[in-house]
């Protein structure tokens, strides 16, 4: 299969940097994006926006295809597409895509930019406040409903001072890297986590999201902490 050949030459180039037929386009996508790489991972297919080609035929056995540049075909090879979990936007700008292989069944993300008309009315303002002791707080404007995010990361990075502080005695320079890639991803998940869960309320309650300094900000449930140490 020709787009098995492809993808299986992807993988060996970057196991090996040996050309096996790989076709350039894809060769600079590879080299552009893949600076790091694991023995034991399989790579997606990075595809330049303007060497791919989506097209909307329902009326055919498949209701999108693809053509994806390929070294042994000529123009690219057309591939039909099962249906999308969403709806491609019919006039969206497609973007740079990644066809990647998964229990034997091909995918292909398909990343798209489109304008999107602003809405001009809200029922509710939430304000995020971006922090350090709370990486961030939000206050929403109508039922002055106050969350503060990011304590069990704060607990993440102060394990890891403690590790590296540990580690650094021992001179254990490696390790220390290792534990630093840890920490990053775990930090970028947390993050990503708090960033969907802020934009999964301001869909919910359909407010608009402002960032900015809040002053006057109090933690109830630290200000109750603090005053029953003050009673004992």
């Amino acid at each position: 299969m020709v787009l098995q050949q492809e993808y299986d030459n992807l993988q060996h180039y970057l196991q090996t940097r040996e050309d096996r037929g790989l076709y350039s386009a894809n060769k600079q996508q590879t080299d552009r994006f893949y600076k790091v790489i694991k023995k034991t991972t399989k790579y997606p297919l990075s595809i330049r926006n303007d060497l791919i080609r989506l097209e909307h035929d329902p009326s055919s056995t498949a209701e999108y295809w693809v053509r994806v540049p390929v070294k042994l075909v000529k123009g690219g090879l057309w591939i039909g597409l099962i249906k999308p979990y969403e709806p491609i936007p019919k006039y969206a700008k497609i973007c740079e895509c990644k066809l990647y292989k998964r229990d034997n069944r091909w995918f292909l993300d398909v990343v798209v930019q489109r304008d999107i008309p602003a809405n001009t009315e809200y029922q509710n303002v939430i304000a995020i406040y971006m922090g350090i002791k709370h990486i961030a707080t939000s206050v929403e404007l109508a039922s002055n409903r106050t969350v503060f995010y990011g304590k069990d990361l704060n607990h993440v990075r102060g394990w890891y001072f403690w590790l590296r502080r540990q580690l650094g005695l021992k001179k254990a320079i490696d390790t220390i890297k290792k534990i630093g890639d840890h920490e990053k991803r775990i930090a970028n998940n947390t993050i990503h986590k708090i960033t969907r869960e802020i934009i999964n309320r301001a869909i919910e309650t359909d407010s608009l999201i402002v960032l900015g300094k809040l002053k006057g900000l109090r933690n109830k449930k630290e200000k109750e902490e603090r005053k029953k140490r003050k009673e004992i």
